[in-house]
């Protein structure tokens, strides 16, 4: 069935993913309290306390018994920044570059393409499936809304976030949920045609089952979905096919 008011659900996009951008870019900042380092394995971990009192009036958790899952990484990598705005940008490159991550990528709609030359106000409705190499892990799929900023020159910030088409349904479709919360890349361009990146995923898990005792702990760790999955030096050599 149509949407009969598609002007009204763009404005909503439009409003969700600046929202969005907004978290994210605070997340991002370098003065950011609330990515903690763990001093055994390194990795950085939301402070959830801190997190959510200061977003007093943002919308937390969706599911009376979800837990969140959130982790940043950073990585330098030898690839023109441009070149990777763009990879991240199409569905088809994304599952091909990284394919033991993304099972399927699809582009659902388009509401703003971006500027030509920098891809900054690109605005798109996208189906993301991700998976680990497993049989007895179960794929997590999304509906996302990914936009792309150039915040300055030679600095890009790419959100996604959820967005739930299925607003209002008993869910019956799934029987585990996913929520994306503002979560995304930061790619600042380099000498020499490097780029410095950096992830950061906020996730929540709505389970409804028992996660294998085998990948339990690299699962709830974000080991298995976190940032550091978006290893973008182990895909150097197969990056733009």
């Amino acid at each position: 069935m149509m949407n009969p008011h598609p002007e009204l659900e763009n404005m909503l996009m439009v409003q969700i993913v600046a929202s969005a951008m907004d978290v994210l870019n605070y997340h991002l900042r370098d003065d950011n309290s609330f990515w903690i380092k763990c001093p055994i394995n390194g990795h950085y971990n939301l402070d959830f306390d801190s997190f959510e009192k200061f977003y007093d009036g943002l919308k937390k958790h969706r599911f009376q018994n979800s837990r969140m899952e959130s982790s940043k990484y950073t990585d330098i990598i030898a690839l023109n920044s441009k070149s990777l705005v763009d990879l991240i940008l199409d569905a088809n490159k994304w599952a091909d570059n990284f394919p033991t991550i993304i099972s399927k990528a699809e582009i659902l709609r388009v509401l703003e393409a971006g500027l030509l030359e920098s891809r900054s106000g690109s605005l798109q409705l996208i189906y993301q499936k991700m998976h680990i190499l497993s049989p007895i892990i179960s794929p997590r799929e999304y509906i996302l809304l990914q936009h792309c900023q150039q915040i300055k020159i030679g600095m890009w910030v790419i959100v996604n976030v959820s967005y739930n088409k299925f607003e209002g349904s008993d869910r019956s479709y799934s029987s585990t949920y996913y929520w994306n919360h503002p979560s995304g890349w930061m790619i600042e361009e380099l000498p020499n045609g490097f780029s410095k990146v950096t992830c950061i995923e906020h996730v929540e898990v709505d389970d409804d089952f028992q996660v294998h005792p085998i990948y339990k702990n690299s699962v709830k760790s974000t080991l298995g979905f976190g940032a550091k999955r978006w290893h973008f030096r182990e895909h150097a050599n197969i990056f733009l096919i």
